[in-house]
């Protein structure tokens, strides 16, 4: 997906030269904004981490809820459950930085706004004894998610989960101009080299039908080469 930043500035190229400034303008705007960070994962990964770091539960749940619109909504009824999972693994971080950072009213904050939906779930059932819990980090409930090999793999899990996503994604034309263009530059040095092949053949053998044989093969590529 790093190529879309190659299509951003084509458009920007475009709007420019046709004098569309004030569609620029909006444009540019809307890229300081984008949710979706290009579709960029390290740049998405990074800033679910920064909502974690900083506290920020809202601006968290609505990257979620942007997920959920935009991607998670493409996904086969059968990965539900994993993108689930994986919600209730990034909530379960959050409240973990707050305790390891000592932000108590944090936690609350977290409890008291996410208890309406959360207080019917039973992977959400132990966890509300956490404000009140001393040394929860050596709970045995709770140790696990206090560990540096937990956070990393959820980490992993989550880059590589955004990245199988955003390779299936289905690209507009414009942004799929690098590839098509990719492929038409293959088939044409196949055909390059099957004509070479034909020069060869000409060269080796007086056979008419050996040379019937590689015309119509070079043919054939070269058509379709044009064609596609």
């Amino acid at each position: 997906m790093a190529h879309l930043q190659y299509v951003d500035d084509l458009v920007k190229e475009y709007l420019l030269f046709r004098g569309f400034s004030q569609s620029l303008k909006a444009f540019e705007n809307d890229l300081k904004i984008d949710k979706d960070k290009g579709f960029r994962v390290d740049r998405l990964t990074d800033q679910i981490m920064s909502h974690i770091q900083t506290y920020d539960l809202q601006g968290l749940r609505d990257l979620w809820n942007h997920f959920d619109r935009r991607l998670f909504v493409r996904l086969r009824p059968s990965m539900q459950p994993y993108v689930r999972k994986l919600e209730t693994s990034v909530l379960r971080l959050y409240v973990v930085n707050t305790l390891q950072t000592n932000k108590v009213d944090k936690l609350h904050e977290f409890f008291d706004k996410m208890s309406p939906e959360l207080q019917t779930s039973p992977e959400w059932r132990d966890w509300f004894v956490l404000p009140y819990l001393k040394g929860a980090e050596d709970n045995p409930t709770f140790a696990m998610y206090f560990s540096r090999q937990w956070q990393d793999m959820l980490l992993v899990s989550l880059t590589n989960f955004l990245a199988i996503i955003f390779q299936n994604l289905q690209l507009p034309a414009l942004a799929r101009h690098d590839e098509e263009s990719e492929y038409i530059r293959s088939l044409q040095e196949e055909c390059e080299q099957l004509r070479m092949r034909l020069n060869t053949a000409l060269t080796a053998t007086s056979s008419s039908a050996g040379v019937w044989s590689m015309c119509c093969l070079l043919a054939c590529w070269c058509v379709l080469a044009c064609v596609v």
